[in-house]
């Protein structure tokens, strides 16, 4: 996710109009979840999973491998986490809530053997195309689609933890690129090889080849990504001819990829925009109406001002702060209903917006970020328990300070069919 404050900047760069194109019907629409904190490990979603490592040099997935895996008696912790973090019931309960697609984040080991791993002297634990193998059978037997989401990749992309290790950013030096485009070869070809297979084929429909890489931490700043863009769909396309290869905005502008891997050469290219609002400190400031008006407009605007499809491939209902506690359940019914017309608010341009192939909330579950919960979210009654919706959601646009068009919270008696 986000670690740095631009959203205003980008926002503002990429609020301009085009001719409007209708964005997908309810029927085909993405409403989807991140399957975050699992495979790839941040410590603000599994918290308990780090003070149990009871190491304070531990803070990424690198550093959890690197002090945990020859501890005997902590070596026991990650197998665990993978084996319990998403379980089938969560991927029932969500299909139940209408949720139709997953974004699964995987880091570049899972792709490399144990003796490649010694080799680079990457501590990380490999095994874990297991884990996505059974969350793929999963999604299939429940009628939903899963995006593979790249979320790691040798050097770091972004210095930020959920890149796998936190310090640098150290991706396009040496042979980073390079290894790079192999492992993501290496995952389309297994991908492909679900075709074989009556329990996964047709289910992963789309590859995100990066996520967030940051222009300004890499030397080389947006033409590399875009030099790997050129590479990855290649690597992509020798094995899956069909599927979505999707592309990280990489906290830049839609005019930087309005006129880059078009159509009729490059097919099913798809951008990824991350919306926050809560990395953003004066909006950290602002009254509840701002960030309504702000979700209504400016974030329509984003995704309004592309060329290529996008969907939102992540977005939360955080707002004041991105950091656990600062935003706690909430007591009130009052603030209940304003994360209740924040997220109409947001998913109104995220669905309706240019071409938008839809969304997908940050994150499935959390231990006690209850903003980033969907689930949590469901059961609180401020997100919703059916999807496609049967309220109109842009109702709250129209004035951002009435709050009567939302009297009151969804309820799970609605669609009995939740299992929540």
């Amino acid at each position: 996710m986000m670690r740095i404050s631009l959203l205003v900047f980008i926002l503002l760069c990429t609020f301009q109009y085009i001719n409007h194109i209708d964005a997908q019907d309810a029927a085909s629409m993405m409403y989807g979840v991140n399957l975050g904190g699992w495979l790839v490990l941040e410590s603000f979603i599994r918290p308990g999973l780090f003070r149990a490592a009871n190491d304070s040099r531990v803070v990424d997935q690198w550093t959890f491998c690197e002090f945990t895996k020859n501890d005997p008696n902590k070596s026991h912790l990650l197998v665990e986490h993978f084996e319990s973090w998403v379980t089938e019931q969560d991927i029932m309960n969500l299909s139940n809530a209408g949720i139709t697609h997953l974004r699964i984040p995987v880091g570049y080991w899972m792709a490399m053997s144990q003796e490649e791993l010694d080799f680079y002297k990457e501590p990380f634990v490999n095994g874990t195309w297991k884990y996505f193998n059974r969350a793929v059978k999963w999604a299939k037997r429940n009628n939903m689609k899963v995006i593979l989401d790249l979320h790691a990749a040798p050097g770091s992309q972004n210095s930020w933890d959920h890149s796998g290790r936190r310090g640098s950013a150290d991706w396009g030096k040496n042979d980073t690129i390079e290894r790079t485009l192999e492992l993501l070869e290496r995952l389309a070809i297994r991908v492909k090889h679900y075709a074989n297979d009556t329990q996964r084929r047709d289910t992963v429909v789309g590859i995100g080849v990066l996520n967030e890489p940051a222009p300004f931490f890499l030397e080389g700043g947006l033409n590399l990504i875009k030099s790997y863009s050129l590479q990855a769909y290649e690597v992509v396309r020798r094995h899956l001819p069909d599927v979505y290869v999707i592309l990280d905005e990489a906290f830049s502008p839609s005019y930087e990829w309005n006129n880059f891997m078009m159509p009729p050469n490059y097919t099913n290219v798809v951008i990824d925009l991350h919306t926050y609002q809560c990395f953003d400190g004066w909006l950290a400031q602002q009254p509840d109406a701002t960030h309504i008006d702000v979700a209504c407009n400016s974030a329509f605007g984003k995704v309004d001002g592309h060329l290529h499809p996008t969907f939102t491939g992540e977005w939360s209902l955080a707002y004041q702060s991105p950091y656990v506690g600062v935003e706690p359940y909430p007591q009130t019914e009052e603030k209940k209903l304003f994360l209740k017309r924040y997220g109409m608010a947001q998913r109104s341009s995220y669905e309706k917006a240019g071409r938008s192939l839809g969304w997908f909330f940050w994150n499935f579950k959390t231990e006690d970020a209850i903003v980033w919960d969907y689930l949590g979210g469901v059961n609180g009654g401020w997100l919703p328990c059916q999807l496609p919706t049967l309220d109109d959601d842009r109702i709250v646009c129209g004035n951002v300070t009435d709050t009567s068009t939302v009297p009151s919270l969804y309820s799970c008696t609605e669609n009995s069919t939740t299992g929540i």
